[in-house]
């Protein structure tokens, strides 16, 4: 069977992460993935996947040349049918839509994927709302990576037969070991800049922590950004501080689960998700966490305790000087308490498997 996965571009983020996983890093599966992005643009995540063996297709659907990216696509699906049954697997709503299309065109089943919680606004949320009415032209599944995005997604009239299928994770610890006491205390937010990820508010916050701790309290704090675009995005707020020192920006970062191990707790700061992969992997990693009260992270973290109102910059503060003032031995404890929970519920052999089992029913 080979299954063609369908991306608007190819840049590094939470749909691009799950694919990694679940798909480019299993060497055992008995399906054949080949990558279409729909932009040619190459990216770190595009050598990658080439590097590990998967085949990445580059087409124009900018403009105009739409209709001849649609043509040149469909004489790839056709020739694949000719080896083996095909099953087209669409990740967020450029790709949904083009899918559908093609569907169409060559009857290559698809499967459509939702991957965030708010409707967006502008030209994709229109074509969000467009999917909608697509998606009652057929029975194809629709696979939402958490039940917040399921529900929002319902209240716009997207079918019925959504079904959610969680993020998964590989539950070995990727970090090198945390030291039981550190010198410093270390906050960290993983995540491109948009809006919508609440980097401001996270920024704020840690400014008015900051003001409120003495000379000598603020000497061993950080706050660490990872991910493009965000130093330029936050430059204005931090600069108009005397805190810029208290600030590290280390941009786009391969493997950012990987770095974990540096820091003393975790924060997520969207106003608006589906199923945070960050905050998982931090769990996994056995970092404390603080996380906003969105999409499915109540369910994730089950630790009502350390969730806030999304944009509730006091209310963050305070649980970041709470964690300032936790004793390591119980930071600690925090952390392994996360890592156990996440260990249980978001490995990704189980997710794997699930998307598996989906491939066989919708190639049938």
């Amino acid at each position: 069977m080979i299954i063609v996965h369908i991306f608007s571009a190819l840049h590094q983020g939470g749909a691009e992460n799950q694919f990694e996983q679940i798909v480019a890093d299993n060497a055992n599966s008995e399906c054949t993935h080949l990558v279409v992005s729909m932009k040619k643009e190459r990216s770190k995540l595009s050598d990658r996947l080439e590097k590990k063996g998967l085949p990445v297709y580059f087409f124009d659907f900018t403009g105009v040349s739409f209709i001849h990216a649609l043509i040149e696509l469909r004489r790839l699906l056709k020739s694949l049918m000719e080896e083996d049954k095909v099953v087209i697997q669409c990740w967020m709503y450029h790709a949904n839509a083009a899918g559908w299309i093609l569907s169409l065109l060559t009857s290559v089943p698809l499967i459509w994927s939702i991957r965030r919680t708010e409707i967006p606004k502008g030209v994709t949320g229109a074509l969000a709302r467009i999917s909608a009415i697509m998606g009652h032209f057929g029975s194809f599944p629709i696979v939402s990576n958490s039940h917040a995005g399921k529900e929002s997604h319902q209240r716009i009239f997207y079918p019925s037969r959504i079904r959610v299928i969680g993020n998964g994770f590989s539950i070995d610890k990727l970090s090198s070991e945390r030291p039981s006491k550190l010198d410093s205390f270390n906050f960290v937010h993983i995540g491109r800049y948009a809006p919508i990820k609440g980097q401001q508010n996270f920024a704020i916050s840690a400014i008015k922590l900051l003001e409120k701790l003495s000379e000598d309290e603020r000497k061993c704090i950080t706050f660490t950004f990872i991910g493009r675009d965000v130093e330029a995005a936050l430059s204005k707020t931090i600069t108009a501080t005397d805190f810029k020192n208290h600030f590290n920006f280390l941009g786009e970062v391969e493997s950012p689960r990987r770095t974990l191990y540096k820091y003393s707790c975790y924060v997520l700061s969207s106003l608006s998700e589906g199923s945070p992969n960050s905050l998982v992997e931090a769990m996994l990693e056995a970092l404390p966490c603080i996380a906003s009260d969105v999409g499915d992270a109540r369910r994730i973290l089950n630790n009502d305790a350390m969730l806030y109102k999304p944009n509730d910059s006091d209310r963050l503060a305070d649980l970041m000087e709470a964690m300032l003032k936790t004793p390591s031995p119980k930071l600690v404890e925090m952390g392994e308490a996360n890592r156990k929970r996440a260990m249980e519920w978001f490995g990704v052999e189980r997710v794997r498997a699930e998307y598996e089992k989906l491939y066989e029913e919708v190639a049938k």
